[in-house]
Parts: C-alpha cells; sequence; structure tokens
C-alpha cells in the first residue's frame, strides 16, 4: 500500500524475483553495482612467493561468509577433482573452517583491506563464485575487474556479470567448475 515507491535492486535475476512477489505491484529499476577501478585492478603483490605457490594454478573464492549456499562444499569437492597442480585458495574463512579445511586448499581470514584483496585477485589464475543464491557477485566483479577470469553457475545474478564483463557461467555442479577450470588454465588461454 506505499505510494509512489520503486524498488531498486543490482540484478535483473533479483528484479524477476522481487516481480514475481507481493512486491510486484511496484515498479523496479535495475541498477549494477560497480567497484573502484582504482584499487580493484590488476595489482601485483607477493601472494604466491608467500605461500611458495609460484608453480601452482590458483582458483580463488572470496566470500565475507561461507556456508554451503556459498559454495564452501562445492570447494571441497573442487579439490578432489583437480589435479596437483592446482590450489584452491579460500579467503573469508573462520579460523574454525580453517582448521577443518581438505589438505589441498588453503584458507586464509576475512581481510577488511582492499588493496590486499586486490593483490589476490591478481595473483589468483581463476576466481570460482559457486553461490546459488547471490543477489549480484560483487566479488566476481572485483576479480575481473583484476584481470583475473570467472567462472560462476548459471541462474544466478552472477550470471549476468559474466556475461556482462567476462567469464563463463556453467551448471551448478563441481564437475563443471573443474572442466571450466581446465578451458580457463593459463596454458590453454
Amino acid at each position: 500500500g506505499v505510494q509512489d515507491m520503486t524498488l531498486i535492486v543490482p540484478s535483473n535475476w533479483l528484479g524477476d524475483l522481487a516481480r514475481q512477489s507481493f512486491l510486484g505491484c511496484y515498479p523496479v529499476e535495475v541498477r549494477y553495482h560497480t567497484v573502484n577501478t582504482e584499487i580493484f585492478r590488476p595489482t601485483p603483490g607477493d601472494f604466491r612467493e608467500k605461500h611458495d605457490l609460484a608453480d601452482k594454478k590458483i582458483v580463488l573464492g572470496v566470500a565475507s561468509v561461507w556456508t554451503d549456499r556459498k559454495g564452501l562444499t562445492d570447494f571441497y569437492a573442487l579439490d578432489k577433482l583437480t589435479d596437483e597442480d592446482t590450489k584452491i585458495v579460500l579467503v573469508g574463512l573462520t579460523e574454525k573452517q580453517i582448521a577443518d579445511l581438505p589438505e589441498g586448499i588453503l584458507g586464509i581470514s576475512r581481510t577488511h583491506d582492499a588493496r590486499e584483496l586486490a593483490q589476490l585477485y591478481s595473483a589468483a589464475d581463476i576466481f570460482v563464485n559457486p553461490s546459488r543464491e547471490e543477489t549480484f557477485g560483487l566479488t566476481t566483479l572485483e576479480a575481473i575487474s583484476c584481470g583475473t577470469p570467472a567462472i560462476v553457475y548459471r541462474d544466478t545474478a552472477c550470471e549476468e556479470v559474466v556475461n556482462q564483463y567476462g567469464g563463463v557461467a556453467v551448471e551448478p555442479r563441481p564437475k563443471a567448475i573443474a572442466e571450466a577450470v581446465k578451458e580457463l588454465s593459463p596454458q590453454n588461454r
């Protein structure tokens, strides 16, 4: 019953959901989020050397809170599907999550330093966002802005991000991510 209201959403995916809800009687405008490209751009750093990953293919995932809905267990499955030359790095984990990680995954606590995050994105060979319920996927756009190709699941707002800015959207299953990682590997580009 609110008069003269317009819903502003960050993706067509969320806009479609809003139109299907009880809010569907209101106009919906889509305004994509943006990132500060003065910070999120290819940024050199020493991450690979510091973690002895100079010769590894780094597959990076970033979240402020890691849950199954954000794709944490999909990364566990992906770890079993990748070769020994690939290292999965997850940023934003709690200390307990880090302690519980499989051996093939490097866990890093959440960082509040955007420039450090830009260095991590830039050090990675591939960024993966296996979230199933993203309203936009800001970390995906940050990674792409740093020159890192992105893999996301179809049927989320992240698909819009890679369609507009570059990357690959795959079926929502770890095996599809593993296949895309092989295709996007530096030696295949």
